[in-house]
């Protein structure tokens, strides 16, 4: 089988062998299995680096051309799909672990400037059509400063960086960035002055999601472009074999429509609710696109229609696609001390501006311009903590830098949560990205558990977005599997870009901030592609699927078990 040339002399790589003839180490290497390959890869790398630093190369080029050959015998090994879905599914493989420590010992290198590895990575990028050249150039340039900031200030190693980006098992050891906790304090005595009145009107509550806006979607537009976002006029096609956007929407590569987020908003609205809860997800998915400007302007588009119609607060959780800069999954949230050039200071504050005034208090206001965190008391005895959980993401660069509760976010979190024991109030947390393995870093998630389970008397439920789906999830104690310590009640999404018909949550809570009930609203997406207004229907009610008078973690798990046992339940669920 003939090999691809891929290294400064020849880098041959086939699905059984590799050689890697390296000038500068004046032998050569038979390999046999991708994980040598990727181990010769690493070898390489450093002993070029090595040779360079002794005897200092004339020009770039040299450079340029030999990390081009390593980016390109990754992608060779390692298809960057490949490498993605490990990641983002918290798979821990041998490959993996190797071919992020040749990343992050060429980010870590100062043999290379950012500009050369900017460039080298744009091409790449392009030439193995891992995208289009807009977005490819797009993306790289977004993230340039971020990662020229962090290359030269973060102290970890490239071992603990990959021991965070892929998990613990991928770092040589275990160093105090990689294992931290948050002090918590023990239980105090709550206050049981106040007692609240169970037999008030149940409050309703609507919990709507991902959004993502396109202000550039046109209904008849071709739905089969190469790039991540179709349904727009001006969308690069992919194939001879039409197929064309509804009016209100599409199931393929499509974010939301003008007109679909207004009658989303305004049907919601028709309910009588108490609050709203909004967690996250303005922009449509071009993320090759974002500027800060063009996300304000989605900022702007949302918060006039959310004023328009409610006369309720509308309580905000940030979303990944709300930061600028953005990459193929992930954002760039940068903690609270960075420099406002690098920082999201500026989305905190427009987003303060559009929904604090009008909803929030003072103090709740301060807290969120600073971190996108805040806490605010619904009523006596009841208070909403709206937690940033970007801070948490493994694929957000800035971890690399500060690791350790980036954003001070957990220690903030277990404070809250300490005042509302004190005073014997409940809690309800709200966020985009429910945190989970796949999601946060391992040491991140660990605290977090540490803190539900032991504030899981005061919190009462959690509501998440970001995944697009309706799910929800039960959380477990680490010391007693079996014990269950909460919950997470995640909604599906406005958009259908997924795959998904356009889609609330309406819940039903009583006055002790316990969730009774809840309800999935949709329309059929297919029934409205020749112009045909959304028919709202609701899908089902939490109570007649789990038949309970309230929500509750043991109920749920109760309910998983019953699916695991019953095929006809499982395929009517799932």
């Amino acid at each position: 089988m003939p090999g691809t040339s891929l290294a400064v002399q020849s880098l041959e790589v086939n699905s059984t062998s590799a050689i890697i003839d390296h000038q500068l180490l004046q032998h050569n290497y038979q390999l046999n299995g991708s994980t040598n390959i990727l181990n010769r890869i690493l070898e390489t790398l450093i002993s070029f680096e090595n040779t360079l630093i002794i005897t200092p190369a004339k020009g770039i080029l040299r450079k340029g051309f030999f990390l081009a050959r390593i980016f390109a015998a990754l992608i060779r090994i390692m298809p960057f799909k490949t490498f993605l879905f490990e990641v983002k599914d918290g798979l821990v493989t041998q490959a993996s672990c190797l071919t992020c420590r040749i990343l992050t010992t060429i980010l870590k290198s100062t043999i290379y400037s950012t500009d050369l590895l900017a460039f080298t990575t744009q091409m790449v990028c392009s030439i193995f059509r891992i995208q289009t050249y807009e977005v490819c150039s797009g993306v790289v340039a977004s993230f340039k400063d971020t990662l020229h900031f962090i290359r030269f200030n973060s102290v970890l190693s490239s071992s603990e960086m990959c021991g965070i980006f892929i998990g613990l098992n991928c770092a040589s050891e275990i160093t105090n960035n990689l294992n931290w906790t948050i002090p918590l304090p023990k239980r105090q005595q709550i206050n049981q002055n106040f007692q609240t009145s169970l037999d008030r009107p149940h409050m309703l509550v609507a919990h709507f999601t991902d959004v993502h806006l396109d202000p550039f979607y046109a209904p008849g537009s071709r739905t089969d472009c190469e790039e991540p976002v179709c349904c727009r006029s001006q969308a690069n096609l992919m194939s001879n074999l039409p197929t064309f956007s509804g009016v209100w929407g599409d199931y393929r590569k499509c974010d939301t429509p003008l007109s679909t987020v207004n009658n989303a908003i305004e049907q919601i609205s028709r309910h009588n609710l108490s609050y709203a809860l909004w967690t996250g997800d303005i922009p449509p998915h071009d993320i090759w696109r974002y500027t800060r400007e063009s996300n304000v302007i989605n900022i702007e588009k949302l918060a006039h229609i959310l004023k328009t119609n409610f006369k309720i607060p509308v309580l905000p959780a940030v979303g990944n696609h709300e930061a600028v800069p953005i990459n193929s999954k992930e954002i760039s949230f940068a903690p609270p001390e960075i420099d406002e050039s690098l920082s999201n200071s500026w989305l905190y504050e427009k987003l303060a501006f559009e929904f604090f005034p009008k909803w929030l208090a003072r103090r709740s206001y301060d807290t969120f311009r600073r971190s996108g965190n805040y806490m605010v008391r619904m009523k006596q005895g009841f208070r909403l903590i709206s937690l940033n959980t970007n801070y948490c993401l493994r694929l957000n660069p800035w971890i690399l830098y500060k690791t350790i509760d980036p954003g001070d976010q957990l220690n903030f979190l277990a404070t809250e949560l300490l005042n509302a024991e004190k005073s014997g109030d409940k809690v309800h947390i709200i966020g985009h990205v429910p945190p989970d393995h796949r999601e946060c870093t391992q040491p991140w998630l660990l605290n977090f558990i540490r803190i539900i389970q032991r504030f899981k008397d005061t919190i009462l439920a959690q509501f998440y977005g970001h995944t697009h789906r309706d799910e929800f999830r039960v959380l477990y104690s680490p010391d007693e599997p079996s014990e269950t310590i909460g919950f997470e009640l995640i909604a599906p999404s406005i958009t259908s870009y997924s795959g998904t018909n356009t889609a609330y949550r309406i819940y039903k809570v009583d006055q002790a901030a316990t969730i009774i009930d809840y309800e999935t609203f949709v329309f059929n997406l297919t029934k409205t592609y020749l112009g045909e207004m959304p028919h709202w229907i609701s899908e089902y009610k939490a109570f007649s699927l789990f038949n309970q008078k309230q929500i509750s973690a043991k109920i749920l798990h109760d309910f998983l078990q019953k699916l695991e046992r019953n095929d006809t339940l499982y395929d009517f669920y799932h």
